[in-house]
């Protein structure tokens, strides 16, 4: 985003795109800028647009404080934001949401795919583990041999309670 602010979560990240433009130059960017607001809780405003004998794939988005809009991109109008900029920044950050539950190493790419839905079946066959293991009357040393670290199935369980409230912003 050319502006040298770092984001530490998505909050940060929202209260940012308030009262900003950002133009996406190509379909796809328009497509994932779409979803990522929508991610963000900022309520997509349709407006009625005629579409310009000039319209090309370029998209502008106007963030208001709790909704969104966007037009047409004409050329000798000015954004706040690249929408590419903000794509990348959103991925940041569900990345380090990511690598913050799980304690395991994991790609960029399983990171930038990983749905809730997985994650949390992640954390809910952690969380049935441990309760096997305690229910079986078994500490670590019983089951170490079969998971080899029982303490990051712990880890996972304990990171994502913690990360609970940031959830709601990946798909």
């Amino acid at each position: 985003m050319n502006n040298n602010f770092t984001f530490n979560n998505f909050d940060e990240l929202k209260g940012f795109l308030k009262g900003k433009s950002i133009v996406a130059n190509n379909k796809q960017d328009s497509e994932a800028l779409l979803e990522i607001l929508k991610k963000l809780e900022f309520k997509h405003e349709p407006k009625l647009v005629e579409i310009p004998e000039w319209a090309s794939e370029s998209r502008i988005f106007y963030i208001n404080d709790t909704d969104f809009t966007r037009d047409f991109f004409k050329k000798y109008q000015v954004a706040d934001l690249d929408g590419y900029e903000v794509i990348e920044e959103y991925y940041q950050l569900k990345e380090q949401l990511i690598y913050s539950i799980i304690p395991y190493p994991i790609t960029i790419a399983e990171a930038r795919n990983m749905s809730a839905g997985k994650l949390s079946a992640i954390c809910g066959f952690s969380e049935d583990l441990l309760d096997k293991i305690e229910s079986w009357d078994l500490d670590d040393k019983d089951v170490e041999a079969l998971l080899a670290d029982v303490n990051q199935v712990r880890t996972i369980v304990d990171n994502y309670e913690i990360q609970s409230d940031n959830l709601k912003y990946i798909e």
